[in-house]
């Protein structure tokens, strides 16, 4: 498969990279579930001082229904923001493969091939300085 294609090029530098960011997520789940819970809690407490069955039954199946909600939007919140930490870890992570590809040819050999990147990518300006180094 080419590579270029790959979301995971080199696993260490991505999880590196990605992982901050997932904890993140988790931790903004965590929050929102934790806060729903003790929304939930005080809403309970209400309704119980109330004391109607039946509204009581109505607002927590609503409740639960909104808990649920949220949890699914965290997930996919959480899935979406994964692949594009990725999608983004990946512009780093593709360079730094191809430069050190390069750079194990030149350990190896003793030749150098210029290093070719796109020109949008991240690390081009470092990618033409070895190139510059190594060509002299």
């Amino acid at each position: 498969m080419n590579l270029r294609k790959k979301l995971i090029i080199l696993p260490e530098l991505q999880r590196k990279i990605v992982s901050p960011f997932v904890w993140m997520c988790l931790a903004m789940i965590a929050l929102n579930v934790g806060f729903f819970g003790v929304f939930f809690n005080n809403v309970l407490s209400e309704l119980n001082a109330i004391g109607d069955q039946a509204v009581n039954s109505h607002f927590l199946t609503t409740l639960m229904v909104g808990l649920v909600m949220l949890l699914i939007l965290n997930l996919v919140v959480l899935v979406t923001f994964t692949y594009f930490f990725f999608y983004f870890s990946n512009r780093i992570a593709g360079p730094v493969f191809r430069i050190e590809q390069q750079l194990d040819f030149l350990k190896e050999t003793g030749k150098f091939n210029p290093i070719v990147l796109r020109e949008n990518d991240l690390l081009k300006s470092l990618a033409d300085k070895i190139n510059g180094v190594c060509q002299k």
